[in-house]
């Protein structure tokens, strides 16, 4: 629970320094509750490539557990209600999303 709770507050206080360990604890930490928070936390730094980036590779990860919540972190970064669960339908939006140009 420390540790879930640490991810949380790594992202509010750390902020984008924070995202290479939130991006290794959600790929490799031996606690799912953990990796979940950590796929939080990265969704809330949507602005780095490399935090969308993860999040589109967890959605292919073996434990279900793990692709649900960044499959629920990217549908919360892009706005949607739903969308489809496959790597290859994020990677799309992401190229999308790298294609349009950012508000002024």
């Amino acid at each position: 629970m420390v540790r879930a709770a640490a991810c949380r507050a790594a992202a509010g206080v750390g902020g984008d320094t924070a995202v290479p360990e939130l991006i290794s604890i959600a790929k490799h930490d031996r606690s799912l509750l953990v990796r979940r928070r950590a796929i939080d936390a990265l969704a809330d730094n949507h602005r780095l490539n490399a935090a969308v980036e993860t999040l589109v590779e967890l959605v292919g990860d073996a434990n279900p557990s793990v692709s649900l919540a960044a499959h629920t972190a990217l549908l919360r970064v892009a706005g949607l209600a739903e969308a489809e669960r496959s790597v290859e339908s994020w990677n799309r939006w992401l190229e999308a999303r790298r294609l349009t140009p950012a508000p002024k």
